[in-house]
């Protein structure tokens, strides 16, 4: 074993040190004193085990593997963020309860410096890699240094992802499923992980997925700041909104939307409001002014007509610095064909920026 020859070694050493002149008192003397040391040595642990109550990682990055061993670190203090699991630059997933979710990590991440944070959702039968595709969002959050989330609706009866948003939109099985209590996890989790801005968090959704943002708003608005919505509604009834305080909307909509229409329907007996109307709703949970300004052709968010062609309406006097604005874009369908300006206006408007 390398532990029994390397006192051979160090004795050898030790001796041929003293030379051939030292007296046997002198021998006697260096002898003692390294076997001293190395049986110190010997009887010292190399790595003592953590504490039973230790805290251990709920994030697993692309990279990571067994644990490197014990160790005598300190605990951190009370509200510090760790290191992350999920490498800057990289993508990863975190491990929340049964659905886990990927979260990419921009590279400019700190955990001295919170970052803000986009929860990205998906529409009903499409997938966060289609919406990831089809918003942009991705490139605009690593050039901010925005921590990025996509989550996974659940598969209904036909495998289409959905959300439980409103009874409208679109958990049309009626399966058991709590789509708010685990997006709400989701935030909890990267926030107890990565150093998060809590009033720079943004639930933005595209049709299903914009109906359950604004549902994320209305019952965790202690966790969310601000909600993008791309072609998707408020529920029907004012009363089903009760947010814990101010936040800010944004409402994108396509005018020729025959999907999930501009001037409000339903699916089956299910009605859902207009895009104003939804707007509408969150200027008055915002204590926002009555009247709203509106700008017309402001904007080019749809790249195949030429030149702006978007309305922007804005509601001015709104509580604690929140905005809710309308994007109408004029001519679009369900999914536009978004500029590539796109994704730097929406978090531009969606971060107060704007």
């Amino acid at each position: 074993m390398p532990v029994a020859r390397r006192p051979h070694a160090a004795v050898t050493a030790a001796v041929t040190a003293a030379g051939p002149a030292a007296g046997p008192a002198v021998l006697v003397a260096v002898l003692t004193a390294v076997l001293g040391v190395l049986l110190l040595a010997a009887c010292t642990p190399d790595d003592p085990p953590p504490p039973d109550d230790a805290p251990g990682p709920s994030v697993a990055g692309p990279s990571a593997g067994p644990s490197a061993g014990p160790s005598t670190a300190p605990a951190p203090p009370a509200g510090a963020v760790p290191p992350p699991a999920i490498a800057p630059g990289t993508e990863g997933t975190v491990d929340v309860g049964e659905r886990p979710v990927r979260l990419v990590v921009p590279s400019s991440y700190d955990p001295a410096d919170p970052a803000p944070l986009v929860l990205l959702l998906h529409g009903f039968g499409s997938t966060a890699d289609e919406v990831d595709a089809v918003l942009g969002l991705r490139a605009e959050a690593e050039r901010r240094g925005l921590l990025y989330v996509l989550a996974e609706g659940t598969p209904d009866g036909g495998g289409r992802l959905f959300w439980d948003a409103t009874e409208a939109c679109c958990n049309f099985f009626g399966p058991e499923v709590d789509d708010a209590g685990h997006l709400a996890d989701v935030l909890r989790t990267v926030a107890a992980g990565y150093a998060v801005d809590p009033d720079g968090v943004v639930v933005a959704g595209h049709s299903n997925g914009g109906f359950m943002a604004y549902r994320m708003a209305c019952e965790h608005a202690d966790l969310v700041s601000a909600v993008v919505s791309l072609a998707g509604a408020m529920p029907a009834s004012a009363d089903a909104c009760a947010p814990a305080r101010p936040v800010s909307v944004l409402q994108v909509h396509g005018t020729a939307d025959s999907t999930i229409r501009y001037e409000g329907g339903s699916n089956g007996p299910f009605p859902y409001p207009s895009a104003r109307d939804s707007v509408g709703a969150w200027a008055r949970l915002d204590g926002c002014d009555a009247e709203p300004a509106t700008t017309p052709r402001a904007l080019d968010v749809e790249e195949s007509q030429p030149g702006a062609e978007t309305s922007v309406t804005t509601y001015g006097g709104c509580d604690d610095g929140t905005s809710v604005t309308l994007w109408s874009v004029e001519g679009a369908e369900h999914v536009p064909d978004l500029a590539p300006g796109f994704a730097g206006a929406v978090l531009d408007e969606a971060l107060g920026a704007g």
